[in-house]
């Protein structure tokens, strides 16, 4: 079919536009204790929405939403870690207030014709992962999603069939751009020449789409990045955003000693290692232990194969780490909602969504501008873009 779906983070959306929404026409934002703040972060939210939905006018949308209790939280349990624990919230806030918000705007979402994934136990970036699997493999079409959340960038990819997926973060950078995240296989087929005849035999649509979309947006920049580079260093690594610990960590003299981006791009050139597969086919207790034990400068008694499984689940978006119930509920959703969340987007503004709800804006005309804060992605930059 070649269509193109945008999935995007909600919650990610969500609380970008929370924290940009400070003032608008006749509302000063305080801590959202009265209905008219409220009212307003609803207008802003929708409203980067729609910019967003414009600058690629796709052909199917899904939002792909945040569970509060996620699966990932009992693999904490033995560790004395809270999973994403380290997430403060601001006690200045009205956080009922806000949530409800959220919930609302799910359901007007949902009413409107989206898809809206929200399922139980699952975080956002494990639905993403899961429609990347419907979208490319089942469907064979595209996918862009959107979300400044650095750990979706591992999705990235081009199959064979030549059906992308793609990232794209709304937050704007120092530079005045939004970034598109592509891997270096998708880089060299887009600024490739396809061979048509005369009968438009070997056009592909999609991609036709997708490079008049950024050749004719001076504001977004694309950068190739390395999907696997990223995912190894978070498995190596952990992340701190996350709470999510490093693979191996000990104290030496009272200081925390852990696995290092400079250790673990020591430890996969010795090992040869350039994806998770190649880590995965390594003898974890003789030959990983050997490689780190040297990297790390000290004895390792742990079980490696448990330890890198352990890791995996914490951090990999892949559907065979994923619990089976959550795998299950999600085809369930997925085939209940086929033929939802598709229109034309091209023109659409925050009174098309929100007309008919309590929260329509009946004032003057608005200016809910989208500004967002940038999220750096830089390091894992492999060549600069052509386009």
């Amino acid at each position: 079919m070649n269509a193109l779906n945008l999935v995007i983070d909600f919650n990610n959306m969500v609380m970008r536009a929370l924290h940009t929404c400070q003032t608008t026409d006749d509302v000063k934002i305080k801590n959202f204790d009265k209905q008219e703040e409220c009212d307003a972060f609803m207008r802003k939210t929708v409203t980067d929405i729609c910019f967003v939905l414009r600058a690629f006018n796709p052909d199917r949308v899904i939002f792909a939403c945040d569970a509060k209790f996620p699966w990932r939280t009992d693999l904490y349990k033995n560790l004395d870690i809270n999973y994403k624990g380290n997430r403060e919230k601001d006690l200045e806030k009205n956080w009922t207030n806000i949530f409800k918000v959220m919930d609302d705007l799910k359901g007007i979402l949902a009413n409107k014709g989206f898809v809206v994934t929200d399922l139980e136990n699952t975080e956002a970036d494990d639905l993403a992962a899961l429609w990347k699997d419907v979208i490319l493999n089942k469907q064979q079409d595209n996918m862009i999603y959107v979300s400044s959340d650095k750990d979706w960038s591992q999705l990235v990819c081009l199959d064979d069939n030549k059906h992308y997926c793609i990232g794209y973060n709304p937050v704007i950078n120092n530079r005045g751009t939004r970034k598109m995240f592509v891997d270096e296989k998708t880089h060299k087929w887009l600024n490739s020449t396809d061979d048509v005849d005369f009968f438009m035999n070997g056009f592909n649509k999609a991609k036709s789409k997708l490079c008049d979309i950024v050749r004719t947006n001076s504001k977004i920049s694309v950068e190739v990045i390395d999907p696997q580079r990223v995912l190894l260093d978070k498995v190596m690594c952990g992340d701190d955003g996350d709470n999510v610990p490093a693979f191996y960590e000990y104290y030496k003299g009272g200081r925390k000693t852990r696995v290092t981006p400079t250790k673990a791009a020591a430890l996969f050139e010795t090992l040869n290692i350039h994806s998770i597969d190649d880590l995965v086919s390594v003898d974890a207790d003789f030959t990983l232990k050997e490689a780190l034990e040297s990297v790390m400068k000290t004895t390792i008694d742990i079980d490696f194969g448990s330890r890198l499984l352990r890791q995996r689940r914490m951090v990999e978006l892949k559907s065979d780490l994923f619990p089976k119930r959550i795998v299950d509920n999600f085809y369930k959703h997925a085939e209940s909602v086929a033929n939802v969340g598709f229109g034309n987007f091209a023109e659409i503004k925050m009174d098309t969504i929100l007309k008919g709800t309590s929260y329509e804006y009946k004032g003057s005309k608005n200016r809910y501008n989208s500004i967002f804060a940038d999220i750096d992605l830089s390091k894992y930059n492999k060549t600069p873009a052509l386009f």
